[in-house]
């Protein structure tokens, strides 16, 4: 079972004590006047902490100016919380103008100054590319050194990379000891990517009582994606007593999240009657939420509805529409209708040689009309229209082939 969900970049705002990493609370603990001479007096960790309380206006007025001024003294002395700190206001734009570059550069600062979180975030920003150029092999270095301090969220976030061979060479055992050591910390979404290998059996032995254990933990975490499989565990009686409708609810928490695959499987549900009564007006909905995030198999779904006219008003324009959109993303059941509406002229004007187009791209899952459609279009068609065709089935191949 494959997880739902993609790598998402955390924006980090996090304020740190400035003794955290160091053990000594002096600054952390002293009263605000102590802490306002210390700092005058260059403390680095004394500037960091007051920063700190100008940011969160504790005992203070708050004034994002005057923390990022703090933070700025406490950095340029070298002081790795400093860095941190300073390198989170650039990100934010908070008491300065937002720049990632400079981030950036303060957070491997901190990094190289043994600073966990910092070499976390600049993984994240490396691995999306916000800010600056994307570095997967870069990425993998820091979030190695984060790791080894067990800061959660670099285990989880190289046991993905490592999961798909991105940035370092694929390597499922790993991973998935990784995921382990990040959900016993309670990472929720580490948990639910560590079910996820137990269900599948990948990178560990097959066992859907151990699977469900961990997808529980993250479900109940709030994961999405945890909350997407202990769903469908449920609806497949997979480690679990076989129960629809609390696998709906499972579905449904995660689509409360705005969770486009959970909308998709909501309306699924409710289109088939599992877990609920049947009713495709509901269904309807939750495809189109599905779809208007571009879910393919949400677009595949809503252009079915209309198609149908189930839960909607029968319409084969809107149809096309749906299907093309899914079409664009590789989907070959949504590759195939649209090629069987538009060789028949249905929802739209006739396009022979784009039907014959999108029903090679999804023959795979054409039924026996399509087939035969397909199979007329193809004597039809001239020979000049074939090598179009032809170039233009290559084209998507290439442009889609890492998909």
């Amino acid at each position: 079972m494959r997880r739902v969900l993609t790598v998402f970049l955390f924006l980090f705002t996090w304020t740190v004590a400035a003794a955290e990493t160091t053990g000594d609370r002096s600054s952390a603990d002293l009263p605000l006047d102590g802490l306002q001479t210390s700092a005058k007096r260059g403390n680095a960790m004394a500037q960091c902490e007051l920063g700190n309380r100008y940011l969160d206006g504790r005992g203070v007025p708050k004034d994002e100016a005057q923390a990022f001024a703090l933070y700025k003294k406490s950095a340029e002395q070298g002081f790795n919380v400093g860095e941190f700190c300073l390198g989170n206001m650039y990100l934010n734009g908070k008491g300065t103008t937002k720049d990632v570059p400079a981030a950036a550069r303060w957070y491997r600062k901190a990094a190289e100054h043994g600073y966990e979180r910092a070499a976390t975030v600049l993984g994240l920003l490396l691995e999306g590319g916000v800010g600056l150029p994307e570095n997967l092999p870069e990425a993998v270095k820091w979030y190695k050194m984060a790791a080894v301090k067990d800061d959660p969220i670099a285990q989880r976030s190289l046991g993905e990379l490592l999961q798909y061979g991105r940035g370092a060479p694929r390597d499922l055992t790993e991973a998935a000891a990784l995921f382990r050591r990040a959900a016993e910390h309670g990472d929720a979404r580490a948990a639910g990517d560590l079910g996820a290998f137990y269900l599948a059996g990948v990178g560990v032995p097959q066992d859907a009582t151990e699977g469900v254990k961990w997808t529980r933990q993250g479900a109940e975490g709030g994961d999405p994606g945890a909350q997407i499989n202990l769903g469908l565990a449920y609806v497949q009686g997979l480690g679990v007593p076989k129960d629809p409708a609390q696998g709906l609810q499972w579905q449904k928490k995660a689509a409360a999240q705005n969770n486009a695959a959970a909308q998709n499987y909501v309306g699924e549900m409710y289109a088939l009657g599992q877990g609920t009564a049947k009713d495709e007006t509901v269904a309807a909905e939750w495809f189109a939420k599905s779809a208007a995030q571009g879910h393919a198999q949400g677009q595949l779904n809503y252009g079915t509805v209309y198609y149908f006219g189930q839960g909607v008003p029968k319409d084969g324009a809107k149809a096309r529409e749906w299907w093309q959109k899914a079409a664009e993303q590789d989907n070959h059941t949504a590759q195939a209708n649209l090629g069987f509406v538009l060789g028949k002229g249905e929802g739209g004007p006739v396009d022979e040689v784009g039907g014959f187009y999108w029903m090679t791209l999804g023959q795979t899952a054409e039924d026996e009309d399509g087939k035969t459609l397909r199979v007329a279009l193809d004597k039809k068609l001239t020979a000049a229209q074939h090598l179009e065709v032809e170039k233009r089935v290559a084209a998507f191949r290439k442009a889609n082939e890492s998909n």
